[in-house]
């Protein structure tokens, strides 16, 4: 990795595109293009607006996959289920940013609550390492492992109260993983993104809610800070620098989300 990006290479240009072909209707590609457009002007208005947040969780993305990057400890068996686990977030979290900047609240909430669960499911292994076939499809002739349901889970992990991950923390994870699964379903909530003040005037695609907006960016960066941690302590542990870098990160997060909470308007009545 080349740690000096120049201007250029930032601008990441065109977005994959599929060009129409034979016998494909000429205007097959409309409905993603002008999707596409509306969400990039979308995110270039809120990235103005809430620069702040959007650079943490940029930080945070950098210092994940750099843990993530290149050769590593090595590793157990339930330290490479945790490793596969902790790259799965690392997905979601890109994933979660953009559907924020887009106005896509629904889908990034649903993003958000896989983050908590990949840091849930990693520190479930940490506790019970000898579980770490439930992760994979079972081979025949091996016996069966079972792991708790993801409530039953999550429950496990507050009352291991690990040194690296203590209840309260887990705790702190186990309401962004509440605030997510909110998001996952159809709702009135997660509805009122398509509707405007105008009778039977609709938004199609991205959008802008406020609440919506400041709500979504504090999960983000409460899921995927400790994920962060997560990764950096586990693959980085010979790193000197590693425990003040998640302090850090730990303290900018608190700021972030004491900023994000005053912004925060009361809140929309849902439909």
């Amino acid at each position: 990795m080349n740690p000096d990006i120049n201007v250029e290479e930032q601008m990441l240009g065109e977005f994959a595109l599929l060009v129409p072909s034979g016998d494909e209707p000429p205007d097959i590609s409309e409905g993603y293009i002008e999707l596409e457009r509306v969400q990039r002007l979308a995110g270039r208005w809120v990235i103005q607006e809430y620069r702040f947040a959007v650079a943490l969780w940029y930080e945070l993305l950098t210092h994940y996959r750099r843990a993530l990057e290149g050769q590593t400890p090595a590793l157990d068996n339930a330290g490479g289920a945790r490793r596969e686990i902790l790259t799965l977030g690392l997905g979601s979290s890109k994933i979660a940013l953009d559907a924020t900047l887009a106005g896509y609240y629904s889908v990034a909430m649903a993003c958000i609550r896989h983050i908590a669960e990949c840091w849930f499911n990693s520190r479930y292994l940490e506790c019970h390492p000898d579980k770490w076939r439930a992760f994979y499809r079972r081979t025949p002739g091996t016996p069966k492992v079972k792991v708790p349901d993801t409530d039953g889970l999550i429950k496990d992990v507050i009352a291991c109260n690990h040194p690296l991950a203590p209840s309260s923390t887990a705790k702190r994870m186990q309401k962004v993983w509440n605030e997510g699964s909110k998001g996952v379903h159809v709702s009135g909530e997660g509805m009122v993104q398509a509707s405007t003040d105008d009778a039977n005037v609709y938004h199609v695609g991205p959008t802008f809610s406020l609440s919506m907006a400041l709500t979504t960016f504090a999960n983000g960066l409460l899921a995927t800070e400790p994920l962060t941690r997560e990764t950096v302590s586990f693959l980085r542990f010979d790193d000197p620098k590693a425990p003040g870098l998640a302090n850090r990160l730990s303290e900018k997060v608190d700021n972030a989300i004491s900023s994000l909470e005053l912004l925060q308007p009361k809140r929309e009545n849902s439909r």
